[in-house]
């Protein structure tokens, strides 16, 4: 049986890499949302979106990244 620590690796790699698959901008969303002290309305107001197009952006880049971490870690237990 793995260790929760060997699952939790495993995860992160698969997210570091499914992160590296997204476009800059998309990246560069990401990492603003989950910045602490950075808000989505001051990331909107710079990029001269509104807040509601970003959190859709943000929704469909989850999914995504759901979407390929689950086929990575699959892939993996292949």
């Amino acid at each position: 049986m793995e260790a929760p620590e060997d699952s939790e690796d495993e995860l992160m790699e698969a997210l570091d890499g499914c992160l590296g698959k997204l476009t800059d901008s998309q990246r560069k969303l990401v990492f603003k949302r989950y910045t602490p002290g950075h808000s989505l309305e001051e990331h909107a107001a710079e990029n001269g979106r509104s807040a509601g197009s970003l959190r859709i952006a943000l929704l469909r880049i989850r999914e995504s990244l759901k979407s390929c971490v689950e086929k990575t870690l699959s892939a993996q237990s292949v």
